[in-house]
């Protein structure tokens, strides 16, 4: 059991992927090349961060045709983090 704590907190320890978490949130649902516009990163790189917050739990993908579409899994993220802390971290810039 502590093993998947460790690994679902691990996934969220990384900068990264909270500031993918904290726009998803802002903006509901986001394509890969929306979310590589406002972050400011390579695809390949994040593309590497969604499949770890997807495999995690921590984001969903809705298929639309060809586009791919994320959006946060709030019933995840909150069962590992306390909704204080999960509330801190979207609300930060």
């Amino acid at each position: 059991m502590l093993t998947y704590y460790e690994s679902k907190l691990r996934t969220l320890g990384d900068k990264i992927r909270l500031e993918i978490i904290r726009e998803m949130y802002q903006h509901e649902e986001l394509s890969v090349s929306a979310l590589q516009g406002k972050l400011q990163i390579s695809q390949s790189k994040l593309s590497y961060h969604l499949k770890q917050l997807f495999d995690a739990g921590f984001i969903r993908r809705l298929e639309r045709g060809t586009w791919s579409y994320y959006q946060v899994n709030d019933e995840e993220i909150k069962r590992i983090i306390s909704p204080s802390v999960y509330e801190e971290i979207i609300k930060r810039q």
